[in-house]
């Protein structure tokens, strides 16, 4: 990996969310760019505590940002990864003080699904914020080409990049195997529990065919968010062998639900780019997953799993009964899952970053290009 004072990685400063205790995803991107990006520099500007947490934690990101750039000259490029809500009014006081008082250039990384959404619903000055974020950035990162079309209609700029999330590939080879004939097929999900995600689309469902699924198929959901009502409808609806919910899965328990899990699901109603399916694929799990945001981009339907609508309880039945005792099918699109997600690894993210980077730089910091790095990754 190269670290000479050269590489255009030692002028770059990441901002965003706690990348070492997290809980999102924007948080997970930026760990694999500390993993992988040489000369990786940042600052915490956001942790999920309660309000007055978050506001310290804030100002002290934000007093750390005035010292970093003072005493290191080096810097030339703020990296600011956004979502929406409060999210907008600090990386706007952000971006503002990177570029006023010390004429950085900024980078706007956008990761969220609903940012649209909450911009047509926001506030004159919340919307004149994220115009002033995206038409004022030297360039704006979006995640997926149908984002980048999305924000390139609504706000007027041309400096919008497309750039994938990154995955680290797992540390142990993954080997394609059957499940075990007559188990329950156990199908996983990891992340927000919320009606957004569709996680009660599967309680409706279990409890609607709760007689063609008992004894076949088990939900094992992971995830913080409504766990409340998640428990409450389980109960109430007698659903105990169909979904098991097991609290927040932590980083270090999450390879081994990968390992033990059949299939990844994830009926949301809107997405980026999930970082969960990537993961799912990378372990080489098959994916049932709605057609919205970024996801037909990374997956294949019928190639390493199903696309389904949003909402679409029969469609979603029958994509899970398709892998019902359906070895061969599981073992094919495990094969092609693993196959698909090496495009979302370093090797290949890092270039793509890395020419966003020296687009903003002067020619004569664009002539001293390093070799590039090579990572474990085969």
């Amino acid at each position: 990996m190269q670290r000479g004072e050269n590489s255009v990685f030692v002028k770059v400063l990441q901002i965003g969310e706690d990348h070492v205790d997290f809980r999102g995803g924007i948080g997970a991107v930026i760990a694999s760019y500390q993993r992988f990006l040489p000369q990786f520099q940042s600052i915490c500007s956001h942790r999920p505590l309660s309000s007055l947490g978050k506001i310290i934690c804030f100002l002290r990101g934000y007093l750390r940002l005035w010292y970093t750039l003072v005493t290191r000259p080096s810097i030339k490029i703020l990296h600011i990864h956004g979502s929406y809500g409060a999210s907008v009014y600090r990386k706007a006081v952000i971006a503002f003080t990177g570029r006023f008082f010390f004429r950085k250039k900024i980078i706007y990384h956008i990761h969220s699904s609903e940012y649209l959404t909450k911009y047509d619903a926001g506030s004159g000055v919340y919307r004149k914020l994220c115009r002033y974020l995206i038409e004022r950035a030297d360039a704006v990162i979006c995640l997926t080409p149908y984002w980048k079309e999305a924000f390139s209609k609504k706000f007027a700029t041309r400096r919008i990049r497309v750039v994938y999330n990154m995955i680290a590939p797992p540390d142990k080879k993954i080997q394609v195997q059957q499940r075990v004939a007559h188990r329950p097929l156990e199908l996983l999900f990891m992340g927000l529990i919320d009606r957004k995600k569709g996680v009660f689309d599967l309680v409706e469902m279990a409890k609607e065919k709760k007689d063609e699924l008992e004894g076949k198929v088990v939900f094992r959901l992971g995830g913080a968010g409504k766990t409340d009502s998640l428990k409450t409808a389980i109960k109430k609806y007698q659903l105990r062998n169909i979904i098991d919910y097991r609290g927040w899965i932590t980083e270090s328990e999450k390879n081994g639900y990968f390992d033990a899990a059949d299939v990844y699901i994830l009926p949301s109603h809107n997405e980026g780019l999930p970082i969960s399916i990537l993961e799912a694929m990378s372990h080489g799990l098959p994916v049932i997953a709605s057609r919205v945001g970024g996801i037909p981009e990374i997956m294949q339907h019928n190639v390493n799993g199903f696309l389904i609508e949003k909402g679409d309880a029969a469609g979603l039945l029958k994509a899970i009964q398709r892998y019902e005792g359906n070895n061969a099918l599981l073992k094919e699109h495990s094969e092609a899952s693993l196959r698909l997600v090496r495009a979302f690894y370093p090797e290949n993210i890092v270039p793509q970053l890395e020419a966003v980077y020296r687009g903003l730089l002067p020619l004569q910091e664009k002539k001293l290009r390093p070799k590039f790095y090579t990572t474990h990754c085969e």
